[in-house]
């Protein structure tokens, strides 16, 4: 081997060593979550519980129009405790809790499956525990899952704007439970939204595409009353 394919080689070993730690490098960034933005979160639909669902204090401030509006974070949980065959709502983690969002997700792809909120006085577990029961009448449609296998993570807040905060989050993480919900029969509007999340390594401010509920041109429970009984719109 002469001495020009000689350094010829060493330079070869030299690219394929720095080749492989910058994919080390990468990947380890990518499973850490460093380097996320909401640009990246608005294609990933679990980054909200991948990352700050983890405890108490993880809170986010949504300006909506000029207004901030604090959402408080719980962690995830069971909203079904199961005991020997038998499913019970899990109150330890929700009295208390009356107003604000919910989350429903994936218990083990923490994928982001809904979005809703409840406002009225002791009311926000009735709502929730609604996503988990079957749902016969196809006029009077709700998105559904089991009892098994999927968790909730509540936002708190009693501000009356929190609507406006649950049709952000839907804008932001796409979740297949409100596909249609917004889409398919509410009019556009241009809102603007400020996130300021803390202890992380930004703060971002982005104009998001929401929906404002205007009535109609046709009522969307007789949309899907036509749907095929054996069909789910999802």
């Amino acid at each position: 081997m002469t001495k020009k394919q000689k350094k010829h080689t060493i330079a070869a070993a030299i690219i394929f060593v720095v080749a492989i730690f910058l994919a080390a490098l990468f990947w380890k960034r990518r499973e850490s979550g460093e380097g996320d933005t909401l640009e990246g979160a608005a294609r990933k639909p679990n980054f909200l519980v991948r990352d700050f669902v983890e405890d108490n204090s993880f809170y986010e401030t949504i300006t909506v129009k000029g207004k901030p509006i604090k959402v408080q974070f719980t962690p995830a949980f069971d909203f079904y405790t199961h005991d020997k065959g038998k499913a019970k709502i899990n109150y330890a983690d929700i009295t208390g809790k009356t107003k604000g969002l919910y989350f429903i997700i994936n218990a083990k792809t923490k994928e982001l499956v809904y979005v809703g909120y409840s406002f009225s006085d002791n009311t926000l577990y009735k709502t929730i525990s609604r996503h988990f029961q079957s749902w016969p009448d196809k006029k009077q449609y709700r998105f559904t899952v089991p009892k098994k296998g999927y968790q909730v993570v509540l936002a708190l807040s009693d501000n009356p704007r929190i609507a406006d905060v649950e049709k952000y989050y839907i804008q932001r993480y796409r979740p297949k439970g409100n596909a249609m919900q917004y889409e398919l029969y509410f009019e556009r509007e241009r809102m603007d939204y400020e996130v300021l999340a803390p202890d992380l390594p930004f703060t971002t401010s982005r104009t998001y595409e929401v929906f404002t509920e205007q009535p109609p041109e046709e009522d969307p429970m007789e949309w899907f009353a036509k749907e095929d009984e054996n069909e789910a719109p999802f």
